[in-house]
């Protein structure tokens, strides 16, 4: 496989995609350039079908994005998330964050809990019914890689919806750091699935370093890279400090068995958090700002890229397309579950928006994270039918969800408005 063509064939498929989106179709980005590439993997499927000579076309497209050894490779998808969860955390308020900080904790953890065991039993109920035979420890993992919201998906909507800030702030503190207790869940299921026996108190020291670890290493690098940045009036000089400052914290993540996502979301909200508050020469904060939101605009349209392309490594049946359809209902039943408990255990010590719990549950999109974690499973009949159940849910979440959030969020600002001017008259 020659890498550089295979790069560039992605690169002008996601500059096509991203352009015809901008020019016609107008949708927000993750849900147009995703529709787009999975048209052009149809497009490729159809070929393959064809009753008519189409190797001079297809075996070339095929050869220039070979999915199997680059582009779908799960440490490529968690390496850009990474890079798109620095960015995203430069541009939260942190402040606006810790407000917050209760409900989000229990989002994360219990909630993360609740959502993979509802799914994992449901899928094993639907799976039963289908006479699929998928174990109920490979359900759970199912729950486990498919219950955290994805982080990008998540910000890259909020930005197009304009979102209450309250609103914004408990849908993208979620995201940013639930994928540490996902993983961690994955991880032990996986071993159990496989047969392996795993002590409890290497649970809870997985746990530790995964989210902890994840943690204060962010915050750490963070720090240093904010000394670093204090000095700095050249602003090509800050920006090379930021790339080697997540480039660092990646690979020391990965090092010390730490969360990657959570290091680089904590380095990105420190850093970020300086960056707001004048502890650096302005040209360099400004410089900081435009630079990784242009990073964060390219990689997130070269990430739905690659999700549209993972239909090319799907094997369908009618079995799988049954059990994937039957499974999304599930899975937002499990996601309106895991939001409901919190906002009514913590309804005194937070005001909510209309229809919040509404548009928690509907706001819950799934993405990169996700489908890397599935692409990660070891080789055998369990994988391919839980890609593709995985698949389905992403594809409804980006492209149905995506769309279909802005009108809800709509009718939960003009209900609040509402109110509002009934107690002033009252």
């Amino acid at each position: 496989m020659n890498v550089q063509l295979s790069l560039t064939c992605l690169l002008v498929m996601t500059a096509l995609a991203s352009y015809i989106n901008h020019r016609f179709l107008k949708f927000p980005s993750s849900v147009g350039v995703t529709l787009i590439t999975l048209l052009i993997a149809a497009g490729i499927i159809l070929l393959d079908h064809a009753p008519i000579p189409y190797e001079h076309l297809y075996n070339p497209l095929i050869s220039l994005v070979d999915l199997n050894t680059l582009f779908m490779n799960p440490e490529f998808v968690i390496s850009v998330v990474c890079f798109l969860l620095f960015a995203g955390g430069l541009h939260i308020c942190v402040i606006e964050l810790a407000k917050q900080k209760m409900l989000i904790a229990f989002l994360t953890t219990l909630g993360v809990i609740i959502s993979t065991t509802i799914i994992g039993l449901g899928v094993w109920w639907i799976g039963n019914m289908l006479q699929v035979g998928l174990s109920l420890p490979y359900c759970l993992v199912f729950g486990a890689l498919i219950s955290p919201t994805d982080p990008i998906a998540v910000l890259g909507m909020l930005k197009k919806v304009r979102a209450p800030q309250a609103l914004s702030m408990r849908i993208t503190g979620e995201s940013l750091y639930n994928d540490g207790i996902g993983i961690v869940l994955f991880i032990t299921l996986l071993h159990i699935a496989r047969g392996n026996s795993i002590e409890h108190n290497a649970i809870a020291w997985m746990l530790m370093r995964e989210i902890g670890g994840g943690i204060a290493l962010g915050f750490v690098m963070g720090m240093i890279t904010n000394t670093f940045l204090r000095h700095v009036q050249e602003f090509h000089v800050g920006l090379l400090l930021t790339i080697a400052s997540v480039m660092s914290s990646f690979v020391l993540a990965s090092g010390l068995d730490a969360s990657a996502p959570i290091a680089l979301a904590t380095s990105g909200l420190t850093i970020g958090y300086r960056l707001k508050q004048g502890g650096m020469p302005p040209v360099t904060a400004k410089a900081i700002q435009a630079f990784w939101e242009m990073i964060d605009e390219v990689l997130n349209a070269i990430l739905f890229v690659v999700i549209g392309l993972v239909v090319l490594q799907l094997h369908l049946s009618p079995e799988a397309l049954k059990m994937a359809i039957l499974t999304i209902p599930i899975v937002l039943f499990a996601r309106f579950t895991s939001v409901s408990i919190p906002i009514t255990l913590f309804s005194q010590l937070y005001n909510y928006a209309p229809y919040a719990i509404c548009i928690m549950t509907w706001g819950g999109l799934r993405g990169g994270v996700s489908i890397a974690l599935a692409l990660s499973l070891p080789t055998g009949p369990e994988k391919q039918l839980i890609l593709t159940i995985t698949y389905a849910v992403v594809l409804f979440s980006i492209l149905i969800q995506g769309m279909t959030l802005q009108p809800l969020i709509s009718k939960s600002m003009k209900k609040s408005d509402a109110l509002k001017h009934q107690a002033e008259q009252s």
